[in-house]
């Protein structure tokens, strides 16, 4: 399967690159050879149109597809002879951020993402380009805290420090829909530091900003987030319907890369108010779309939920399938907090 998707993903690129090609001599066969400035806006066109698609395979979830894609643009501009700094710096941005959601999915690619963004924030700073500059931190800050969270590498206040510059630059450059996710990232890390006064404080006012703008995707976020809040408080039932309302947004939009952590967290809900059987509904259902995404560290967390409802409805033999499937997989990724994890639930069922 992994070959043919290679296989399919190469055969586009081939076909994109002829339709470009065909153009460029096209144009040159009537007009004669193409001048520098024609050939740069060329590769500007292509770079726009590859950053739409890898946008579209980012919300599928086919994150290996979209950073090929980014890697063919990538070597591109590096072997061409043209000054695209603020292309390359795109896609060096874009690229870090779809590796960055890899690494919190799958627990890989840290510091590969880290190397790029590097590269992207000296580009962003030398053109003084505050957007990029702002995505560039944004999103360096979002792989050091999934490193932090999934492998206890490094500390909080280092992303903290990251996602706070970034908020800054985009107030100033009046990125709305910007400031809103950097709220939301701002207020993990105090969620994270058991600062739930300032966390929430940040998830309502990205909110409110996504609420007056239709920022869907950032309103999936917000009120996901004050959910994990209510129910750290026992406030279930608030919980279970902002959990619903993140969920049914990310449906909507077609953000298929987190629904598996939006099924789970229903179910979880579900599971805590006694309500087992649709719990379990939920948790296939997460447990299915981590599996067609290849997500591993997402089908850890479906297969220990799975697990812990299984234990709860006396089904020890169920049970222990899905937690040594669990163990099994977080081997494969050293997620050592899943081989805990899991290593607790067998002992569950003995």
């Amino acid at each position: 399967m992994y070959c043919s998707i290679i296989r399919n993903f190469l055969l586009g690129m081939v076909a994109i690159l002829a339709f470009q090609v065909h153009n460029i001599f096209a144009e040159s066969d009537s007009k004669g050879p193409l001048k520098p400035d024609s050939v740069k806006a060329e590769y500007q066109a292509f770079v726009a149109s590859s950053l739409r698609i890898a946008k579209h395979l980012f919300y599928e979830g086919r994150l290996e597809d979209a950073l090929y894609l980014l890697d063919a643009n990538i070597h591109l501009i590096q072997r061409s002879d043209l000054s695209m700094d603020e292309q390359l710096a795109k896609l060096l941005v874009k690229r870090g951020k779809y590796l960055a959601f890899q690494s919190f999915t799958t627990n890989s690619g840290y510091e590969d993402g880290l190397r790029g963004l590097e590269t992207a924030i000296k580009i962003a700073d030398s053109l003084d380009n505050k957007k990029l500059l702002a995505d560039a931190l944004l999103f360096t800050g979002f792989t050091l805290y999934s490193r932090k969270y999934n492998t206890d590498k490094g500390d909080y206040e280092t992303p903290l420090d990251y996602f706070q510059q970034s908020l800054q630059l985009k107030r100033e450059i009046e990125d709305l829909r910007g400031v809103s996710e950097a709220l939301i990232y701002t207020g993990i890390i105090h969620e994270r530091q058991g600062d739930e006064e300032t966390a929430l404080s940040h998830y309502r006012k990205a909110l409110e900003l996504s609420d007056k703008y239709s920022y869907k995707l950032e309103k999936s976020y917000a009120t996901r987030h004050i959910a994990f809040i209510l129910a750290a408080h026992d406030d279930l039932e608030g919980a279970l319907i902002n959990f619903k309302e993140s969920l049914s947004l990310r449906e909507e939009i077609g953000f298929k890369i987190y629904l598996p952590f939006s099924y789970l967290s229903v179910g979880q809900i579900y599971s805590a108010t006694g309500n087992l059987s649709d719990a379990q509904v939920y948790y296939k259902k997460a447990y299915s779309l981590a599996k067609d995404l290849n997500v591993e560290r997402v089908q850890v967390l479906c297969l220990l939920s799975m697990g812990e409802t299984y234990l709860k409805n006396k089904n020890t033999d169920a049970a222990a399938q899905c937690f040594q499937q669990a163990k099994t997989i977080s081997e494969s990724i050293k997620y050592k907090k899943g081989i805990e994890r899991a290593n607790e639930g067998i002992l569950k069922t003995k």
